[in-house]
């Protein structure tokens, strides 16, 4: 991979795991779609904290409209674009964090994290949490990789550098 071509902070490893991570469990990605067993603002707020950490500007766009209409306010998703997560509801917060600590380390967050994740939420949730952040941190990366070839295809007129 060119370094004009290459993303922030993601290994092409990472990249295929993400992909194969929700590729591999269609059944838990489609119910993280439909939003079970996760509401969709408390999923919104995951994408949020993970894009947050990567970048993107295009899944900011969309996860930000998309927390909009789950209800999230405008104050805290600029919060959660920030890296503050002061305004998130007290029982979202601890998978917040972890999704923020799980994007910054690219998935190598230790056990006692994830193990404190799965004590609150239990293992059904805690996997779909898994889930959600592979499927956001996927497209995240895509969607950088995307940007920066129209950059290079446009002679820097399109994109944004990192």
């Amino acid at each position: 991979m060119s370094e004009a071509l290459s993303t922030p902070a993601v290994s092409r490893t990472n990249y295929f795991k993400d992909l194969a991570h929700w590729l591999l469990r269609p059944a838990a990605t489609l119910m993280m779609l439909a939003g079970r067993p996760l509401p969709k603002d408390f999923r919104e707020r995951l994408m949020l904290a993970v894009t947050e950490v990567n970048g993107c500007r295009m899944c900011s766009y969309i996860h930000t409209r998309e927390a909009l209409r789950a209800g999230v306010s405008r104050e805290e998703i600029k919060h959660l674009l920030q890296g503050m997560h002061d305004d998130v509801p007290e029982d979202q917060l601890p998978a917040v964090l972890f999704a923020h600590h799980w994007a910054e380390t690219q998935g190598a967050v230790n056990a006692e994290a994830a193990a404190r994740v799965v004590d609150t939420y239990g293992e059904k949730k805690f996997k779909a949490i898994l889930t959600t952040l592979h499927f956001i941190n996927f497209w995240n990366h895509t969607l950088l990789g995307l940007e920066a070839a129209l950059r290079v295809l446009t002679f820097g007129l399109v994109g944004k550098k990192h």
